[in-house]
Formats: C-alpha cells, sequence, structure tokens
C-alpha cells in the first residue's frame, strides 16, 4: 500500500472539515426527556395514592360506623329503650369507652368522624339515628353502597332525601354530591 492510499481509505477519512469528538456528558435533550418521564411518574403515582387513601378511607368510615351501631345496640339500650327521645348516643358511647376507631372523641358529648366532622347519635325512645356528615363524594357512595346495615327497621337518607330500605343502588346515591358535604342518616326502628 502506498502512502496515498493509505489516506484515502474510508477508516481514515475525516467526516466534514472538523472531527467530531464524542458527547461529555448530559445534553438538554436528555434533560427534557428525564425531567418528562419523572413527571408521567409522579402523576401515576399520586393517581394511584388518591384512589387508594380515598378508598382506604372509605372503609374505615363504615368500618366505624358499624362499631357505633355494635356498640350503641350492645352499651346503651335499657329496658327497650335508648333513653329520651333526642337523647345524645355519643355520651354512652364516650362512657362505655366505645368510641370508634378513626372516629375522635372531642369531648363527652361531642364524636368526630374519620373526615373531621360530628357524628350526631340521637335516641328516638326505642330506636336512633346516626348521621354522619362531611363526607366527600366517593365516600358518600362507598358508605351507602356498602349497605353497612340492610335490615327490617333500618333506613338510609342521603343528603336528606327520602329513606332508602333494603339494598342501596347506584342510582340511590345519585344524590352524593362533589365537595366534602354529603350526609348520610341512618335510622334504626329499634
Amino acid at each position: 500500500m502506498t502512502k496515498g492510499n493509505l489516506m484515502t481509505h474510508k477508516r481514515f477519512r475525516r467526516r466534514g472539515p472538523i472531527a467530531r469528538r464524542a458527547q461529555g456528558g448530559w445534553g438538554v435533550m436528555d434533560l427534557l426527556l428525564g425531567l418528562l418521564i419523572a413527571i408521567v411518574l409522579s402523576a401515576a403515582g399520586y393517581a394511584i395514592y388518591k384512589t387508594t387513601t380515598g378508598t382506604a378511607k372509605g372503609n374505615a368510615e363504615s368500618d366505624a360506623l358499624v362499631q357505633a351501631v355494635s356498640a350503641i345496640q350492645a352499651k346503651c339500650q335499657s329496658a327497650g329503650s335508648y333513653g329520651t327521645n333526642g337523647y345524645n348516643l355519643a355520651q354512652c358511647l364516650y362512657r362505655a369507652q366505645k368510641v370508634p376507631a378513626g372516629w375522635t372523641a372531642v369531648s363527652a358529648t361531642v364524636i368526630n368522624n374519620s373526615y373531621g366532622q360530628p357524628v350526631n347519635m340521637l335516641s328516638t325512645g326505642t330506636g336512633f339515628t346516626v348521621s354522619d356528615p362531611g363526607l366527600p363524594q366517593d365516600a358518600c357512595h362507598d358508605v351507602a353502597i356498602g349497605n353497612l346495615f340492610n335490615s327490617s327497621g333500618t333506613t338510609l337518607g342521603i343528603n336528606g332525601g327520602a329513606a332508602i330500605s333494603g339494598t342501596v343502588s347506584d342510582s340511590n346515591t345519585s344524590s352524593c354530591t362533589s365537595g366534602n358535604t354529603n350526609t348520610l342518616l341512618y335510622t334504626f326502628a329499634y
């Protein structure tokens, strides 16, 4: 091989007027792509977090309602009565140390639900009512559909609507509104 042929061989030829050097570090496009991936993953993580915590809190509220009703029926009834009409049954739960898990006793007469709103538990004489206010739309729907107390003599009112007895369907929960303003009113005849 002659010297002239060696320089014209494609392995030794330059590509353009200046030889390209290898890139040393992160380029702008690399950083933008990394940022985009981080944003997408963060948004997906936040959506999953909101879905699971909303459901978990709704389930906790359902459990607390069951605990409260069971405790009222076991500890607050005497001689076929829950006290005089209008008697605050929160006092009974507080004295019996049966405040449901997830609810907070603010005082001997006020118990807040897991959303920080006071739950009204009042005697009707032979029965009682439990009003659970301040529920977000998803919790309102989940707790109502959960049909915690599907027995004769029990009704459910959603946001002051007509009393529903028996199975609660999706169409029954259409009155659950957006925001944290929903109230479920359970009425127990005995």
